[in-house]
């Protein structure tokens, strides 16, 4: 069954913690089925707007165990190569 995020809200749950869930399901959903996790290699660069979202880096970052790079211009560059 899919709740909304006001509904976690209103059971008492902190704005943090819905947010740090949302954060990971996220993060699940692309490590199934974006990326094949066994291939991600130890240098891991991230662009788009989204990656200047610290707290969006740091769960993959603990879910990898691997640092991730971020350029300050990410949210300016399109896709390498």
């Amino acid at each position: 069954m899919e709740r909304d995020i006001n509904h976690y809200l209103s059971e008492g749950y902190s704005v943090d913690e819905v947010l740090a869930s949302v954060l990971h399901s996220i993060r699940e959903n692309y490590l199934t089925k974006v990326a094949i996790e066994s291939s991600i290699g130890n240098t891991i660069c991230f662009q788009g707007r989204l990656q200047r979202t610290r707290p969006f880096i740091a769960a993959f970052e603990q879910r990898l165990n691997k640092p991730i790079h971020v350029s300050r211009y990410c949210h300016l560059t399109g896709a390498l190569g």
